[in-house]
């Protein structure tokens, strides 16, 4: 859906996607694509470092090591072919896709490649250092040439956390063993989460807490929430995961937080609403079968997945707090399908309240401002109108486009109807779908009211 995309995280937003399990520490040969420096940092001042921080992550974290991983030196490119590696069998349990999919999936950002400075992989138990990357931050002024070590310290004691977090329950097996991706962001959330507050805790016993907020805004948020519209979803991981995490200390110490991690939310509407950790799904499970193929004729790969809380608020983003927070209160079950072809995708959206739906339409409406003003340097011009030909309570076309002249390949298209306490949304991406579409939101509509709606 149109909201604010990502920017590239100091971590990978799949740097926990691990692969691979046997923990004995040991040094071992770099995997294939990872080169050692020749000088500079050694692995034995990594080691120096580690030592230093294992207790104060043990005491943050409040769980000891089995046994302390390896700290290896490695490369940006090196972290990014673990990554990839790590994350082909998590997306291949999820989403039980074709091979070649899961590799398209699975494929690193170039932009990403240069912001990843540390990663733990459970395969030889070792956590891995890329040093280019933070010489890279300090020839840009990102940091201060004598805040290496600090910064090295930071990044440690984070990715000792998931060597915790994997000591403690098998990562990989957690992580693709997820119902959909719904369920695979809840637990990203609550695993980068307690990552980062370990991270905080560290820092504020090394003296180092301004560096932390320094490191953390180069993510685009800060203390007090969302910084940078653009990311949106870095935030929604390791910031509200955080603060997520801060609320299970409060509610049973580090015991609950580690009980999170054994047993995490199913739906992210937990990271928001803690006491909620699953939503139902808005009808049967083959509610949305096929609506892709109403949209237009051809082979597509399709995803069906609950609908939690961080698609709504990612799509409302701009919505004052409080406001948003009453408006989601009532919903109560959501399905989503995203479908992909080469050239194009889809989503749709269906959300069920205990009050009625036209609110939400109307606060995508108000968000018209917002998401131009984050569009702008891309070039793109966001257009609204009412959605009049079919019947509801409250409707909303809008087109994402080039403001220049353009062809239907760079346009996004979503309709958002409500009618009673439902809500249905198609977002179409790399096409112009006319009539289709009006098909597309009928056969959703005919299904809906065919089944009685709930939590199935």
């Amino acid at each position: 859906m149109v909201g604010a995309p990502g920017p590239v995280p100091r971590l990978s937003l799949l740097g926990l996607l691990v692969a691979g399990c046997p923990r004995t520490p040991q040094v071992v040969p770099p995997p294939p694509g990872l080169a050692l420096p020749e000088q500079g940092l050694t692995a034995g001042d990594l080691q120096e470092i580690r030592d230093r921080v294992v207790p104060m992550v043990e005491e943050a974290a409040g769980r000891r090591f089995d046994e302390v991983p390896f700290v290896g030196l490695g490369t940006a490119d090196g972290l990014a072919r673990i990554v990839r590696e790590d994350s082909l069998i998590v997306l291949g349990g999820v989403y039980g896709l074709p091979e070649e999919v899961v590799h398209e999936m699975a494929r690193t950002d170039p932009l990403q490649v240069s912001s990843l400075i540390g990663k733990y992989a459970p395969r030889g138990g070792t956590l891995y250092i890329a040093p280019d990357s933070i010489e890279a931050m300090v020839a840009e002024g990102v940091v201060e040439a004598d805040q290496r070590e600090a910064v090295l310290e930071l990044i440690i004691a984070h990715e000792l956390t998931h060597a915790l977090q994997d000591q403690e329950q098998d990562l990989v097996e957690q992580l693709a063993s997820r119902r959909d991706d719904e369920a695979l962001r809840a637990l990203q959330a609550v695993t980068e989460g307690q990552a980062t507050r370990v991270e905080e805790l560290v820092a504020e016993r090394l003296g180092h807490t301004e560096l932390f907020w320094e490191l953390v805004e180069l993510q685009g948020w800060g203390p007090e929430g969302l910084v940078e519209p653009m990311a949106w979803p870095i935030w929604a991981q390791y910031g509200q995961g955080r603060d997520y995490v801060i609320w299970l200390e409060a509610e049973g110490g580090t015991d609950r937080v580690w009980r999170a991690v054994r047993e995490p939310p199913q739906s992210t509407t937990a990271l928001w609403r803690p006491e909620r950790e699953d939503v139902g799904l808005a009808g049967p499970p083959e509610l949305l079968d096929g609506v892709e193929a109403v949209l237009t004729a051809g082979e597509w790969v399709a995803l069906g997945a609950h609908l939690g809380e961080w698609d709504l608020r990612r799509v409302l983003y701009g919505v004052d707090d409080e406001v948003l927070d009453d408006a989601l209160a009532p919903v109560r079950a959501g399905s989503r399908l995203t479908a992909y072809r080469d050239d194009r995708r889809c989503e749709v959206w269906v959300v069920v309240l205990d009050e009625p739906a036209e609110e939400l339409v109307d606060l995508v409406r108000q968000t018209a401002e917002q998401v131009a003003q984050t569009l702008e340097p891309a070039g793109l011009a966001v257009a609204d109108q009412a959605f009049t030909a079919l019947p509801a309570d409250d409707a909303l076309a809008r087109v994402v486009a080039p403001a220049g002249p353009h062809s239907a390949s760079v346009e996004t298209a979503s309709v958002w109807m409500a009618r009673g306490e439902r809500l249905v949304v198609i977002e179409v991406e790399g096409f112009r779908p006319g009539l289709r579409m009006e098909r597309a939101l009928e056969l959703v509509w005919s299904r809906l009211e065919a089944d009685e709606p709930g939590d199935h």
